[in-house]
């Protein structure tokens, strides 16, 4: 198992820093800066009375379609009751994916959208110099402003739960005690990397036991972060080659996130990643992966959650044409893995197109991706 992931890097992405940032909650919010409303109805300034959830995100970082689920379950729950939900894409200069993502995910994201003022680059823009340079935050992050214009929360948008949506609606949400925890977060991030590698260091081992308690401490620290923590337990299952376990506990996470296409993709592809190391051990041929791929109760599994994740979303998504293409080849079926990578290569952007067409190769030469 390899429990060092993308998933704790997001969480340090962000964390912020106090003594270097120059916005905090308590500070009054900075002002909008949009050079278009890609969906939903303009918000040209803050309005008193009104609180809102400013999350920014951009389509081609895995974390931040992760959050999307949730930020829209937020959006449904309060937009009647005084919340207004925007969603700040930065990052994306030119902007060309973010209307067809958008369409892709229909009523998966509902609230606002809006792009950021002045973005040439990926450094660039407004928003994300007057907002998250100057919180010293990455992205995903999520600002909620509340009904006197200054902000009541900085951080991840999954720490946003409807306890705190309705304490800031009611008035009784406290910044202050907000600006230490986030400094407690740091100490609680560093932690969270101990049980990492003390959790590598177990697999290593063949620890089966001490790799579960390491991740169930690292649980305890970020309760918010189930998700990925499931999925390490899932990792673990596979390693040890318990597959009915890891297929049991990956078919719950499902059915508990029935709604969410990016989860669903998170499962499956922890399923396909752990699949593609165990192809790469010495002397293991295709065929033979999990002692015959093609009726393996965990990639059987992997493809269920594919169809549920393709089902809830309004178009093809490239990473998930990668992800199945993967699954394909691992049971054997190549063919079948060369036309899904061939229309993920057709779909992706810019940024991740090369690797997706390295992919391809690889399946024509029939040959496992790295």
């Amino acid at each position: 198992m390899k429990l060092k992931t993308a998933v704790s890097t997001a969480i340090a992405a962000t964390i912020l820093s106090a003594s270097a940032a120059t916005l905090s909650e308590g500070d009054p919010a900075p002002k909008l800066y949009v050079s278009k409303w890609v969906q939903g109805e303009p918000v040209k300034a803050f309005q008193p009375g009104t609180v809102y959830l400013v999350e920014f995100w951009a389509t081609w970082w895995t974390p931040c379609k992760e959050a999307l689920a949730h930020v829209n379950r937020l959006h449904q729950k309060y937009k009647d009751k005084g919340l207004v939900v925007i969603g700040q894409n930065v990052k994306e200069p030119h902007g060309t994916n973010i209307e067809p993502f958008i369409k892709r995910m229909g009523e998966l994201m509902s609230y606002r959208v809006a792009l950021d003022e002045g973005a040439t680059n990926r450094l660039s823009g407004k928003m994300q110099e007057n907002w998250l340079y100057a919180a010293e935050a990455g992205i995903p992050t999520a600002f909620i402003i509340d009904k006197k214009g200054n902000i009541s929360f900085i951080g991840h948008p999954e720490e946003i739960d409807e306890q705190l949506i309705e304490q800031v609606l009611a008035g009784t949400f406290d910044p202050k005690k907000r600006a230490l925890d986030r400094e407690a977060t740091a100490a609680k991030a560093e932690e969270w990397e101990t049980h990492n590698e003390l959790g590598r260091a177990a697999w290593k081992a063949k620890q089966w036991d001490k790799a579960m308690s390491e991740i169930d401490q690292m649980e305890k620290l970020f309760p918010h972060k189930r998700a990925l923590t499931q999925c390490l337990r899932i990792t673990v299952f596979i390693r040890k080659e318990d597959f009915e376990a890891a297929s049991n506990l990956a078919l719950q996470l499902s059915n508990d996130n029935r709604e969410d296409p990016f989860l669903q993709h998170r499962v499956a592809q922890t399923i396909a990643n752990q699949a593609r190391l165990k192809y790469r051990i010495e002397g293991f041929e295709r065929d033979l992966i999990f002692e015959g791929a093609t009726n393996n109760i965990i990639l059987k599994t992997a493809d269920l959650l594919m169809e549920r994740a393709i089902s809830l979303m309004k178009g093809p998504e490239p990473e998930f044409l990668h992800t199945q293409a993967q699954l394909a080849f691992l049971q054997g079926k190549r063919e079948k893995a060369i036309q899904l990578a061939t229309e993920a290569v057709g779909l992706a952007e810019p940024g991740i197109k090369d690797q997706f067409a390295e992919a391809l190769e690889n399946f024509k030469q029939d040959r496992l991706p790295q």
